[in-house]
């Protein structure tokens, strides 16, 4: 079922300099709440575990909002030589305060208590060419694997940061690395069309190889409940999902008509998340992975191209609710409400 677009105006920001602060009022709807910082020009978006803080990153700096709060957020001013590509936080309880941000050739590792100080927790350097993605362990939590375009592929413990704890070399650069959700040992690696599937403890000699796809590959995420599958997002115009143990044909697909930026797996139920590339269609899209003939819903709100989205869940007595974070090219963050009916659609 698709939702219809309504008017929102646009929140102004007022700027409290001597305490850093910036206040505001969201602009609500049946859909969403909205808000707007203009001029920040944040380049990636993340929300920690707890779903409490999302931190939008620029080459200005980072500016921390307090999702319980919404409207109040903290402005911490960092001079980047370069746009932020990734942010990612720190997937475990014990460190839910830290997250890493991707800045060229290194990734710095942030504490979220200590923005203030202006200088990162710590920075890791070991790739000679851009850093193309980051992903987290969700078992470990000071493990951390980096991506690159330099053929290599690097496994890091930050409290480690002289160099890598293992190296993964391949023969063409990597657009995407993922970790396993339910296997430790295993991570997933995008190299244009194709994935690789490795195991850690197999050194440099992946355990499958994938022609995924006709063009490079965008978005990759495996499966929150199986193990071996994962779903690949192309610029082909399609999303393909796969099973490592019959992995010579994709185990069905979504023929969008556009490039594909992102697909990921729903947090509950059999759901899927996409987001297009093209200019002029800002909606997020919502499927039933058993039904791929056309979404179930449609977030319908953005103005243009939209950049990053993350779940975020909320416990309201005895029931668990869900929120969709979503941020733009359009300069507004947007918490979309996900309707019981919504759920259902993907759980029943």
């Amino acid at each position: 079922m698709s939702s219809s677009s309504q008017d929102f105006e646009d929140l102004s920001l007022r700027n409290n300099k001597r305490n850093k602060i910036f206040s505001g009022d969201g602009i609500n709807s049946t859909r969403f709440t909205s808000l707007n910082y203009e001029e920040w020009n944040a380049s990636c978006m993340g929300v920690n575990k707890s779903g409490k803080l999302a931190v939008l990153a620029g080459r200005k700096g980072f500016l921390v909002v307090d999702l319980d709060n919404l409207g109040i957020s903290k402005k911490h001013a960092v001079s980047n030589k370069w746009d932020p590509s990734v942010i990612e936080w720190n997937p475990h309880d014990a460190n839910d305060e830290l997250f890493a941000s991707v800045m060229n050739q290194k990734v710095e590792i942030w504490n979220a208590e200590e923005l203030y100080n202006g200088s990162p927790k710590t920075v890791l350097s070991g790739h000679t060419r851009s850093i193309s993605d980051i992903n987290w362990s969700y078992f470990e939590p000071h493990t951390l694997l980096t991506c690159s375009m330099d053929m290599y592929i690097n496994l890091w413990d930050v409290r480690q940061t002289r160099k890598p704890s293992s190296l993964f070399t391949t023969v063409a650069g990597s657009s995407q690395v993922k970790w396993n959700r339910r296997n430790k040992n295993l991570f997933a690696s995008a190299h244009d069309g194709d994935v690789r599937i490795w195991d850690i403890r197999n050194g440099n000699n992946p355990l499958v190889y994938i022609a995924g796809h006709l063009s490079k590959i965008h978005g990759l995420d495996w499966s929150p409940q199986n193990e071996s599958q994962f779903v690949t997002a192309s610029n082909d115009s399609t999303v393909k999902f796969w099973n490592i143990n019959s992995p010579l044909q994709s185990q069905g697909s979504i023929n969008t008509g556009s490039p594909v930026w992102k697909a990921r797996f729903t947090p509950f139920g059999i759901g899927l998340v996409t987001v297009q590339l093209r200019r002029g269609d800002n909606n997020i899209f919502l499927w039933k992975t058993s039904e791929l003939k056309s979404p179930v819903h449609r977030f319908d709100g953005h103005t243009d191209v939209i950049l990053e989205f993350q779940w975020r869940s909320q416990h309201l007595g005895d029931e668990e609710e869900y929120q969709l974070i979503s941020w733009s090219k359009d300069e507004t963050l947007k918490i979309w409400r996900i309707e019981k009916k919504t759920i259902q659609a993907i759980t029943g």
